[in-house]
């Protein structure tokens, strides 16, 4: 796979018959469902009473009932991710194949095939161009006049699939798209139209053979004799006009007196300069993409090396920016293929494997951000069903498929997510009136062409209250790794603004305990209750983070002591008879520790700071049990899981659960040979969310870091004695140039740079103390003075690099 975080491209098969398919990050297939919210708001003392009466089975019947007499259906899916185009390429060698390989460069952006047979050495290289917006694929041999190949353009017809399940395979049909298309010698085309409103898309593919002769028999163009062949390819997608039905949510915001002051962010096409959507209003305007958009193929150079040294150089500069050296050596000349055989067999995980886990982490989310948030797929399907709709799944998913921008030094690859967030706003704010009556925010937990409440009904989905304020997060952590009062000022705060002003006006007060309760409530995705713990810590990290940003700012003075009450409020967290923190305030039922979800333990795999071992012990081992009970249970088999529970352990400092998160994906199939993960064991169902959180569970054992405090190899397990990162963001503007260990010496080599003056607290958690500290600098501008055993106090100066050698 490959992409430049607009488009995608996979390229699979064999010698004989390979298949291209080209996706892009905004094609979400229209079902046609009706995506009307219904207004329940009137009905929420009552669900309150029923759920204390009779409990949540009635408490949903009840809102469904409410919901049908206004045409509500329940559990509406979401628009699936689609693919584009399919490209499939027959060649049939002379004689036998040989010497087979395929390649995917993490640092090139590029994936390559190559043989041989009896007329030469053939290769097929693809890669999607960052610079050029095109994805550039060739068929080269190494003698002239020996491409023969035939190109097959099938119509991008969506199948049908009977079948009794619901959710995302439910109204998948055969009529979902009208495309035209065009095959000529040199140039292909589509012009899709969705049946069922919301637009379309437009796609092209210009072929440039070197030589030979071409010529098209029906759908597809035969080459024969050709030097080489390449073809330059391009998805548009555009918008219709909004009918009524699907502008609901913008026309109600629009008429709020809360927004029209920033309407002008709410508008659900972005300028052509954020996005390659293109909006159109006239039938006629539609018509005229296509020719633009071919035009503007016919000005690429259509020079293979020269497109890919361009795009090389921008996929690497990102790519570069960290390394990880955990003393791979020989190992590192393996296959991929080779050293998954050897996890599996030796049940162990090898160093250069890990290393290639890491570095995939990376090349998955480079390849697939940027205008959006990877979706469950990253930027990429073959397939017009797939699992969960391929959709942005806000209640886990999304969150652990860019983990580990911040920290790898990939920030700005964040900016469609904040886009993508701020653009669900309108419908948000539709979400919490209709269904609690409440001003501020709600999320679906689902989304893709909107994220209006609709899916629930078998599905619980609509008592969970706490994805805003998670969401949120991301903007909030933002300015902790950048700095960007701007940024804090005029994006974060009025998030955080929001998603407080909903807790303030939905959470009640419990007269008994003088503590706030949650009700209706959800703990993803394990079940329902009152006060699930998930929802306290996600509360209290948007009121925390609203209060000190204020703080910074010097802003909304007058709400702060509010702010401050509704945080005392909260209610206390409860550990259960196993010692383990509880997923319920309230007495509840059982813990379910089979489950992969470990949603009351949002603040371990967050990072959130109201988890101290220092300030809270006893909170401190309750997590640290809750987490190696969900480990152990024997249940937990799923990679987002998985990657869960390994973020939860290394912030909790249990280095060998951590490792062992990490192992397992490898041990138990959990990825293809292309390093990419699965979402169960033995390869089964595509999936992505784990890549982007193994990059950060291993940070997390190397480095973690909170304002003030930089904790140094605090999950360090014993597979790693020696080794070295470069590059890695910590909070509070500080680039980690080199953290090198070597656990038999007993001595850390860190260098660093601050972007602002600052006093930090060097830890290492995992030993009793630091014997000595060196540094290199000014004394002037370094100071290290003696705190507990294991820490020292250091002042960094703006700009400056420091080098320290530890010794412990």
């Amino acid at each position: 796979m490959t992409g430049n975080g607009r488009m995608g491209a996979m390229l699979f098969g064999n010698v004989q018959n390979e298949t291209l398919v080209a996706n892009h990050c905004r094609l979400f297939l229209p079902l046609g469902s009706r995506e009307l919210v219904p207004d329940l708001s009137k009905y929420l003392p009552e669900l309150r009473r029923i759920i204390r009466r009779d409990g949540y089975q009635a408490a949903m019947s009840f809102l469904m009932d409410k919901a049908g007499e206004q045409g509500f259906l329940g559990l509406i899916p979401t628009d699936p991710l689609h693919p584009g185009f399919f490209v499939r390429i027959k060649q049939t060698p002379s004689g036998k194949a040989r010497d087979y390989l395929r390649m995917e460069n993490f640092r090139s952006g590029e994936v390559a095939v190559t043989w041989s047979d009896d007329r030469g050495t053939f290769s097929r290289r693809l890669f999607v161009s960052r610079p050029d917006n095109v994805i550039v694929f060739s068929i080269t041999s190494d003698r002239k006049g020996q491409i023969e190949c035939e190109l097959e353009f099938p119509l991008p017809t969506p199948v049908e699939r009977k079948t009794n399940d619901t959710g995302w395979r439910a109204n998948v049909r055969s009529n979902l798209i009208i495309s035209e298309r065009s095959i000529s010698r040199d140039l292909i085309t589509f012009h899709n139209t969705y049946a069922r409103g919301k637009g379309g898309y437009d796609a092209a593919v210009r072929i440039i053979p070197d030589g030979g002769q071409t010529r098209v028999v029906d759908d597809r163009v035969q080459i024969k004799g050709a030097d080489g062949v390449l073809m330059l390819m391009r998805i548009v997608p555009w918008k219709t006009p909004l009918s009524r039905k699907e502008s609901e949510a913008w026309a109600y915001c629009a008429e709020n007196p809360d927004f029209k002051e920033r309407a002008g962010k709410f508008e659900p096409v972005p300028a052509l300069g954020e996005s390659s959507v293109v909006p159109y209003r006239t039938r006629e305007e539609a018509a005229a993409l296509l020719p633009q958009l071919v035009k503007s193929l016919k000005t690429i150079n259509a020079d293979y090396r020269k497109l890919h040294d361009s795009h090389r150089k921008q996929h690497a500069a990102l790519f570069d920016r960290v390394s990880l050296d955990l003393g791979g050596g020989e190992d590192r000349n393996k296959s991929s293929e080779e050293l998954l055989a050897t996890a599996v067999k030796e049940q162990r995980l090898p160093n250069a494997l890990m290393e290639k886990i890491y570095d995939a982490g990376r090349y998955m989310y480079i390849c697939s951000a940027g205008e959006l948030p990877p979706n469950l797929q990253g930027i990429w399907t073959g397939s017009w069903i797939p699992a969960w709709s391929g959709d942005f799944t806000l209640d886990t998913n999304v969150q652990l498929a860019m983990k580990h921008a911040f920290t790898a030094n990939l920030g700005e690859l964040m900016e469609g997510y904040y886009r993508m967030i701020e653009g669900f706003y309108p419908e948000w704010k539709l979400n919490a009136e209709r269904t609690y009556g409440c001003p501020g925010y709600l999320t679906n937990a689902r989304a893709s062409n909107t994220a209006l409440l609709l899916h629930w009904g078998k599905w619980p989905g609509v008592f969970w209250t706490g994805g805003c304020g998670w969401l949120a997060h991301f903007f909030y952590d933002h300015w902790q790794f950048t700095g960007d009062e701007a940024f804090l000022r005029e994006r974060t705060v009025p998030l955080l603004k929001e998603v407080v002003a909903f807790y303030e006006n939905f959470m009640l007060l419990d007269p008994n305990t003088g503590r706030y309760e949650f009700i209706p409530s959800y703990s993803p995705e394990t079940g329902t209750g009152i006060t699930a713990t998930m929802d306290v810590m996600v509360c209290k990290d948007a009121l925390k983070s609203l209060i000190y940003a204020c703080r910074v700012l010097g802003i909304n003075k007058e709400n702060i002591p509010k702010w401050e009450a509704m945080l005392e409020r909260l209610p206390e967290y409860r550990f259960n008879e196993d010692g383990a923190l509880a997923e319920w305030i309230p007495e509840g039922g059982p813990e379910r520790y089979k489950h992969r979800h470990l949603s009351h333990l949002h603040s371990c795999y967050e990072a959130l700071d109201d988890l101290d071992p220092e300030r809270s012990p006893k909170l401190w081992a309750a997590a640290q049990e809750a987490t190696r009970r969900r480990i152990h249970s024997g249940g937990e088999v799923s990679s987002h899981g998985r990657v869960h529970m390994g973020l939860a352990a290394a912030f909790l400092r249990m280095p060998e659960e951590a490792y062992g998160r990490l192992e397992v994906m490898a041990t138990g199939k959990s990825m293809y040979a292309s390093l990419m993960c699965s979402h169960e064991p033995n390869a089964r169902i595509f999936n992505l969310d784990a890549n982007g959180a193994m990059p950060e569970i291993l940070h997390r054992m190397l480095l973690q870091s909170s304002p003030g405090m930089l904790d140094l190899l605090p999950a360090l397990p014993k597979a790693w004695p020696r080794g070295e990162i470069r590059g890695i963001k910590a909070r509070r503007q500080i680039t980690i140039n080199r953290l090198a260990w070597d656990q038999t010496a007993r001595q850390l080599t860190l260098k660093l740079t601050s972007e602002r003056d600052q006093k930090i607290v060097l830890r290492m958690p995992h030993t009793r103390s630091i014997r000595r500290i060196t540094t290199t600098g000014d004394p002037a501008d370094i100071k290290i003075t003696a705190g507990s055993p294991n820490q020292r106090a250091v002042v960094l100066k703006k700009g400056k690099t420091v080098d320290f050698r530890i010794y412990y």
